[in-house]
């Protein structure tokens, strides 16, 4: 049963590091990487290639990969791809194309990602492909891409960069599903309904930045794609991968109106920017009618200096009362809400009296919502990943940047944490996996060790281990907004997620048995065939 092309596909949880992955597999994630379902939806109407997916491929054994293998790869496959977001290149997808190689030396090989740091560790490719990659794709199965030389090594196709690579905007995104698949009812599946972002927020490393103009799925695209997910396999629940929604208003009532039009309820999550949502008037009832339930919105900082600096000007004592009263609204009128607030520190102006304000604000109004915060990264430009406008004006921003020699390691610090009965372990091993090493190669070749008058990035990295990873106040929070897609998965309900993790039988993942025994299940079915 050879195919024309196979891809790999999967992704990591949030607690994952992939260096310290070995040859087990591992069960956090039970959700699919849309994004190689996509490059196959576009393979196999491009040139009628039979093209099968593989995913979850942090959980197969190297085994079990080689028997696919064997099945499908034979003197006519054409290509074999490994597709995902985040680090790529766990020992098990290392061995796999390094036996691919060996075994089918006929096949070209392919890694694609939206940036190059996450495929660069993977050897036995000949063609890197980073960005929107369908037309990229096109040319290197065309034998015409145009691409430059990656540390002299591989291929590297870089479709932010070749304009005539481009894949944006489009009209047509959609993704089908084969029944080889094995989608289930109760998933929770991905899509996009445009590509690029008006706004230009000076922390963003997102390439596709002050898109002007309608660029914007097409409305009969959109309601194709739920239509034959509903028919075929049950699918109501969505999260949409946009980087920002509702950017604008006519854009959430196009999509609004084909909700309103269909025979079954679908549901919706997504990145919601909250300045809009509650200053433009009727933002909260076009989602309300679209039942986009689930926000997940980028406060980033409720201090207004900070916030200001980096394109989000309106307060946040505008903002959050506002916010609660969106939550009331969606509640009341769809039966289900779920938000959850990101916030970074170390931003310009940001000082521990406004840290602390932060969270007495949401320890007094975001019960049984979500949060997260992460330490300030701003970007080397190194070829790596785009970036942002914070990266060539560090001075202007109020950054300097330490030597690596200068940073102080963590040590100690954190051991009150480790030694706190009433933190989760989870946190406690995430935290140690994700400890900074002032003198690693990501501080030399990826991230700046920037300072400000108030802090460093060592400095913050411990503070939002002790404010919200590393403290008690995390039980008090839900599932965040793109893990619901996870316990969802493998059979929680909408009921489930609007508990605390207090009542909850796990942290932030289900139940590893949960996880193993549905892509268990699923593995057993791909090699039957």
């Amino acid at each position: 049963m050879s195919v024309d092309v196979l891809l790999f596909t999967g992704m990591t949880g949030y607690s994952s590091n992939i260096n310290d992955f070995g040859d087990d597999p591992v069960y956090e994630t039970r959700s699919r990487s849309s994004g190689t379902y996509r490059i196959a939806t576009y393979l196999r109407k491009e040139f009628e290639f039979d093209v099968e997916v593989i995913d979850f491929i942090f959980s197969w054994t190297l085994e079990e990969l080689k028997e696919v293998c064997k099945s499908r790869i034979g003197p006519d496959t054409r290509m074999v791809g490994i597709g995902g977001i985040f680090y790529l290149h766990a020992p098990v997808i290392v061995k796999l194309f390094a036996h691919i190689k060996e075994e089918y030396p006929h096949v070209l090989t392919t890694a694609g990602s939206q940036t190059i740091w996450s495929i660069t560790q993977i050897p036995n490719i000949d063609y890197y492909i980073s960005g929107y990659g369908e037309l990229g794709l096109k040319a290197v199965l065309n034998g015409t891409a145009k691409y430059e030389m990656w540390q002299g090594r591989v291929k590297h196709v870089d479709c932010w960069r070749t304009p005539e690579y481009a894949a944006y905007p489009w009209p047509i995104l959609t993704i089908l599903y084969e029944d080889r698949d094995y989608v289930l009812p109760h998933e929770t599946l991905s899509m996009e309904t445009s590509r690029g972002c008006k706004f230009k927020c000076s922390y963003c490393n997102y390439p596709v930045l002050g898109v002007k103009g309608d660029y914007t799925r097409s409305a009969a695209d959109f309601e194709y794609n739920m239509k034959d997910n509903y028919d075929r396999w049950g699918i109501t629940e969505y999260i949409i991968t946009d980087d920002t929604f509702n950017d604008h208003i006519e854009k959430i009532r196009k999509y609004g109106d084909v909700v309103e039009s269909l025979d079954f309820t679908p549901n919706f999550a997504g990145y919601i920017r909250a300045d809009l949502m509650t200053q433009r008037p009727h933002d909260v009832e076009e989602l309300a009618r679209m039942r986009f339930n689930s926000h997940m919105y980028g406060i980033e900082s409720t201090n207004h200096a900070s916030a200001k600096s980096i394109g989000k000007g309106a307060k946040a004592t505008n903002i959050l009362p506002a916010i609660l009263e969106a939550k009331k609204y969606i509640q009341k009128n769809n039966g289900f809400y779920r938000g959850e607030m990101s916030f970074i520190y170390g931003l310009p102006h940001e000082t521990q009296e406004t840290l602390d304000y932060t969270f007495k604000w949401i320890d007094e109004n975001w019960q049984n919502e979500s949060v997260s915060m992460f330490p300030l990264m701003i970007m080397r430009d190194t070829g790596l990943i785009h970036p942002n406008e914070m990266t060539h004006n560090l001075d202007k921003y109020g950054y300097t940047v330490m030597q690596q020699i200068e940073a102080q390691p963590i040590g100690n610090r954190l051991d009150h944490i480790y030694d706190n009965p009433n933190i989760h372990q989870y946190f406690k091993d995430r935290i140690r996996k994700q400890l900074p090493d002032p003198m690693g190669p990501e501080f030399q070749y990826a991230t700046y060790l920037w300072r400000n008058e108030f802090t460093n990035y060592m400095e913050a990295f411990i503070k939002v281990q002790e404010s919200l990873w590393g403290h008690e106040r995390y039980w008090d929070r839900a599932v965040p907004i793109f893990g619901q897609a996870n316990w969802n998965n493998v059979g929680f309900t909408k009921t489930d997620m609007q508990k605390s993790f207090r009542d909850l039988p796990s942290m932030m993942n289900p139940p590893e048995e949960m996880v193993r025994a549905s892509i268990e299940d699923y593995k057993k079915k791909k090699l039957s065939l």
